[in-house]
C-alpha cells in the first residue's frame, strides 16, 4: 500500500505506527554489524549490574526501527530523506519491550527546485512499553505530489 502524496498531507495531521518487540537477537545482530560492542547491549548480567532491567537497545537501532515502523507513510511517495534533526533519547529501551511511533506533520512546503514535489517536516515520538517516551526526532522528506496536483504545478525557470 502506498503512502500519502504531498498534497494529501496537512499540518497537524497525526499517524500512529504498528508496534514491534525488540528482541535479544535484534540487538546482538545490530550491535555486531555496527561495531557497537558495549556489554550493555549484549550481556544481560553486565546491564543488570549497572542498574538496568535487561540489555539496552542501541540508539541507532531504535532510530532505524522507528524509521521502518513509519514506512506506511512513505512507501512509493517519498523521493529522498533530507534531514534528521533534534534527535533525543529520553529513556532506555530494554530487550523484550515494544516500541511504536507517533508522528505529527509539522510543516509542508512545495519544492521550488523540483516541480511536482513537496518538502514535509514531521515530528516523531517513539514510545515504549508502558507508554513513556523513548526518543524524539524531526525528519524532513521530499514527497511526490499526486499526478493531478503535479500536472497543475507550473515549473519555475
Amino acid at each position: 500500500m502506498r503512502g500519502p502524496f504531498f498534497d494529501e498531507l496537512h499540518v497537524g495531521q497525526e499517524f500512529m505506527s504498528r508496534s514491534r518487540v525488540i528482541t535479544q537477537t535484534d540487538v546482538v545482530l545490530f550491535a555486531n554489524l555496527a561495531g557497537l560492542l558495549s556489554p550493555m547491549f549484549t550481556d544481560r548480567d553486565h546491564a543488570r549490574a549497572q542498574g538496568f532491567e535487561d540489555c539496552l537497545t542501541p540508539g541507532p537501532l531504535l532510530l532505524a526501527y522507528s524509521v521502518g515502523l513509519t514506512e506506511d507513510m512513505t512507501y512509493e511517495t517519498v523521493i529522498a530523506a533530507l534531514a534528521f534533526d533534534e534527535l533525543r533519547f529520553h529513556a532506555p529501551v530494554h530487550v523484550g519491550q515494544s516500541i511504536w511511533v507517533e508522528t505529527t506533520i509539522r510543516e509542508l512546503r512545495r519544492s521550488t527546485s523540483r516541480p511536482g514535489t513537496g518538502v514535509v517536516t514531521m515530528d516523531h515520538l517513539v514510545r515504549k512499553t508502558g507508554g513513556g517516551a523513548a526518543s524524539t526526532y524531526t525528519r524532513t522528506l521530499l514527497y511526490r505530489a499526486s499526478d493531478e496536483a503535479a500536472s497543475s504545478q507550473v515549473a519555475l525557470p
